[in-house]
C-alpha cells in the first residue's frame, strides 16, 4: 500500500508540481519515497519528467546518493545473460536527454550500447509525438518552466538541443 501511495503522490506531482512546496506533506512523502523500493521500470511508465526530476532530487539531495544508476536500471533489461537497453518511454528518454549535460552522466553516453539505444529511442520518441526536435524541446521547456525541480534557462535548453541534434541526426 505504501508503494501505491508513493506512486500516486508522484502522479499528483506531475499534475500539481506546487504540492512539493507543502513542507509537512513533502517531508512525509519524501521519507516514504526514500524508505520504499519503487519499481523503476514501472515508475518511468507511470509518471512524467516532472516527477522523475523530483524523485531524482529526493534520492540525490535528501539521501545523498547519486541516482544515475537507479535511472539506468529503468532502461536496462536482461535475460539469459544478455543485457539490452531500451528507451521505450518519453519520460525516461527526456530524463537522460536533460542529464546528458551533467558530467556524472557522461559515462553512459560514452557506452556504445547506451548511446545507440538512446539514439534510436530519441528518434522513436520524436516519431511517436510526431514532432521535430525543436518542437519537442519547446514542449519539454513548457512542461518544466513552472516545475519546482528541473527548471532550466533558455541557454541550457539551447545546449541540450544542439547536443541532441548531433546525437540523433549525425
Amino acid at each position: 500500500m505504501i508503494e501505491n501511495l508513493c506512486m500516486e503522490f508522484l502522479r499528483v506531482v506531475d499534475k500539481i508540481p506546487k504540492i512539493t512546496t507543502y513542507k509537512e506533506l513533502a517531508n512525509t512523502m519524501e521519507y516514504l519515497l526514500l524508505e520504499t523500493s519503487l519499481d523503476m521500470k514501472s515508475l518511468v511508465h507511470d509518471v512524467t519528467i516532472i516527477s522523475l526530476l523530483y524523485y531524482e532530487f529526493i534520492i540525490t539531495f535528501k539521501n545523498d546518493v547519486w541516482a544515475g544508476n537507479i535511472f539506468l536500471e529503468s532502461v536496462t533489461h536482461g535475460e539469459e545473460g544478455k543485457t539490452s537497453i531500451y528507451f521505450w518511454n518519453e519520460s525516461i528518454f527526456t530524463f537522460f536527454a536533460l542529464k546528458m549535460m551533467e558530467s556524472n552522466y557522461e559515462q553512459y553516453f560514452a557506452n556504445k550500447q547506451f548511446f545507440d539505444a538512446f539514439k534510436s529511442g530519441g528518434i522513436s520518441t520524436l516519431d511517436k509525438a510526431d514532432m521535430t526536435l525543436d518542437e519537442y524541446i519547446e514542449a519539454i521547456y513548457e512542461k518544466l518552466k513552472n516545475a519546482i525541480y528541473g527548471k532550466m534557462g533558455k541557454a541550457s535548453w539551447r545546449q541540450i538541443s544542439i547536443k541532441l541534434e548531433k546525437i540523433l541526426f549525425d
